[in-house]
């Protein structure tokens, strides 16, 4: 799976994190300098491309994604290669396979913000106050998220989903899971930076509360490399959703999913009849993920002032 950024943010007091201007003209300054980045404008366009389809694709005018296509004696028009009517060819029932490429993106983008955001939710606190606490609690709590990392993360998200269920929901829990403990991490390492800052002991010679100090001080150290991270794992995200569609144990078909799609063109994989059942499918996956993973590197590069080099001076 995708490995937490290897760098974070320098803690500093949250509002020394801001630069000088309105919200308005910080959006800006960080949008110049994110655009600047190498193969973000790329990324960010294919990255659109696929939530449009994702948000729209009950609007375009395209058949149902278990029509199957036929002739005008009736007869199924299967492993037709790809055309003008069926631009991804026809699988081996009929069914367009641009039509049911397009309906997985759906999915396949909801799963992997759906699964980030929930490691994120559940890893961001386990982190804080692992990192703030120390001792015992520091010890128990990174005794279990090691124990979670042991499992592979696609293995953890096979069993899990065993367990639970093949609904989205289900899926999105058991896959979130396995992105909780790198979320912790994260969120651990700027816990334990930022608790021996001078404006932490500050606030705790005038009273402030644990609860407090995690909240206020903490809490905001911690939100800009895990952003990082839920770009990175929305890709794992996602890889994890097609692996377990294409091994079976993903949303019952007729649902269609990439990873299904590839699984149903493996069997002309050998033989290299019918490849656009697998191509097309294998193609949204890998654009997808490298556009995620290319928007984590710049969100990274330009939110850790350690590694905006260049970018600096706008």
């Amino acid at each position: 799976m995708a490995e937490p950024a290897t760098t974070t943010p320098a803690a500093a007091e949250p509002g020394a994190l801001q630069e000088r201007g309105g919200a308005g003209d910080q959006f800006r300054v960080f949008m110049r300098r994110f655009l600047r980045v190498r193969l973000v404008k790329p990324a960010l366009f294919i990255l659109l491309a696929f939530a449009i389809i994702a948000i729209f694709i009950d609007v375009f005018p395209l058949p149902g994604y278990e029509e199957q296509a036929t002739d005008e004696n009736g007869f199924y028009l299967s492993w037709l290669s790809p055309n003008w009517d069926h631009p991804f060819g026809t699988d081996k029932i009929g069914r367009d396979t641009f039509s049911r490429v397009l309906h997985a993106t759906r999915l396949a983008l909801a799963v992997g913000f759906g699964a980030s955001l929930f490691g994120a939710v559940f890893g961001l606190p386990i982190g804080i106050a692992a990192g703030y606490a120390r001792g015992a609690v520091d010890e128990v709590l990174m005794r279990i998220m090691d124990a979670v990392l042991a499992f592979p993360g696609l293995i953890l998200a096979l069993a899990l989903v065993s367990v639970l269920g093949r609904d989205i929901g289900n899926i999105i829990i058991a896959v979130g899971i396995a992105n909780i403990p790198w979320i912790a991490r994260i969120a651990r390492a700027m816990a334990l930076s930022v608790r021996e800052q001078d404006y932490v002991l500050a606030g705790r010679t005038i009273g402030a509360g644990n609860l407090r100090i995690m909240l206020r001080y903490v809490l905001p150290n911690s939100f800009q490399p895990v952003i990082v991270q839920v770009s990175l794992g929305a890709g794992f995200a996602i890889i994890a959703e097609a692996g377990l569609s294409f091994l079976g144990l993903g949303i019952r078909p007729p649902e269609p999913t990439w990873g299904g799609l590839v699984s149903e063109g493996r069997q002309v994989i050998i033989t290299g009849d019918g490849w656009w059942l697998w191509v097309f499918p294998g193609a949204c996956i890998a654009l997808l993920v490298w556009s995620l993973n290319i928007i984590g590197d710049g969100l990274r590069d330009v939110l850790d002032p350690r590694l905006r080099g260049g970018l600096e001076g706008d």
